[in-house]
């Protein structure tokens, strides 16, 4: 049986039932996918069927497709389906047969699609495209009660280390941006660099992002001086790391990004949270603060048949391929708070 989707241009046309169908996706919920259309704008397009009970969204950029293994530099055109923000979260909710749906509408499209941030549970078998893995999420359960509690859960050499890092960035201090004042520019800056070391490059967000999106600005000053901040939201108890920006030399000397991760865990349990997410970045150090690795993964199709038949050939050896370190962080009495850690 063929399923056809509705197809909406805009969000603020969605119907009701989008974030009916979206109920436990609040990333995918319309009022935010409306905000995105202005705070950063990548031709988004939206797919619904009511009957499957199933939506997506996809936008349009200029993608290096082999960005997770070199840095040549080429850039494709490509439909992608996700968020269009940079989120480990996927860019769907589906049922069963609304993936299948899915996988059969994106066959009679044209060009270049990508599906990012597949989580293998649900999409592994729905959709018969070739798949590689995409960069892991780092989530974090929130165990503790105090911040001193989740410093006594860790074993010794954790947290020795952590106590060490916190001693060195006793001098910074911390100042929440007000709610819709624009970021300062130092601190933008630090974002640019940010951006501009990273190896997995995909849309780079404007000073008006940062300013109007619904998020808090946390920033991090020494002597005065800013010298980091993160952007990060609560939603139902959950807390999720955005963006960030810091200075690269003050890693050494201060600790300062794992002094930023360590506050995000602070007011993750400060404000009761029962998970962090961290996003997909600096794998390693999130770790060894306790996060554990949710795989994710990518989907490519291309319309024309020699295209298809390269990428089922190459696709599985351009993903991320990293063997992924398994960390005993906690003690063995805390284990059983996080299913599968490594003894």
């Amino acid at each position: 049986m063929t399923y056809s989707f509705q197809h909406f241009h805009h969000a603020r046309d969605l119907p009701a039932t989008w974030d009916a169908v979206c109920h436990k996706q609040p990333w995918l919920h319309q009022q935010l996918l409306t905000q995105l259309e202005t705070l950063n704008p990548c031709n988004q397009q939206y797919y619904l069927s009511t009957l499957l009970k199933t939506a997506f969204v996809t936008y349009h950029l200029k993608i290096d497709p082999l960005a997770l293994k070199t840095s040549l530099g080429l850039k494709l055109p490509a439909t992608i389906v996700g968020m269009p923000l940079s989120l480990s979260v996927p860019g769907y909710a589906a049922t069963p047969p609304g993936l299948e749906a899915m996988a059969t509408f994106i066959r009679q499209q044209s060009g270049l699609w990508m599906i990012l941030n597949a989580t293998e549970q649900t999409a592994e078998s729905a959709f018969p495209f070739p798949c590689t893995p995409a960069l892991p999420a780092c989530s974090m359960p929130i165990a503790w009660d105090t911040f001193d509690a989740y410093l006594a859960a860790l074993r010794s050499h954790y947290r020795h280390r952590l106590k060490k890092a916190l001693n060195r960035g006793r001098s910074l201090t911390v100042s929440i941006l007000p709610e819709g004042a624009p970021l300062p520019p130092a601190l933008y800056r630090l974002y640019e660099q940010v951006y501009r070391r990273s190896p997995h490059k995909l849309e780079k967000l404007s000073p008006l992002f940062f300013q109007h999106f619904p998020a808090e600005i946390h920033s991090f000053y020494l002597e005065e001086q800013p010298v980091g901040f993160v952007q990060l939201t609560v939603h139902q108890q959950e807390m999720t790391f955005l963006f960030c920006g810091f200075e690269k030399q003050l890693t050494t000397t201060h600790d300062l990004y794992q002094n930023m991760l360590l506050y995000l865990v602070r007011q993750a349990i400060d404000r009761h949270c029962h998970t962090l997410h961290l996003g997909q970045t600096a794998v390693e150090t999130k770790q060894k603060l306790g996060a554990r690795l949710e795989p994710r993964s990518l989907y490519l199709h291309h319309s024309q048949p020699l295209v298809r038949h390269l990428a089922r050939h190459l696709t599985p050896l351009l993903g991320y391929r990293d063997t992924p370190s398994h960390y005993r962080v906690f003690r063995d009495s805390l284990s059983g708070y996080f299913p599968g850690e490594n003894r």
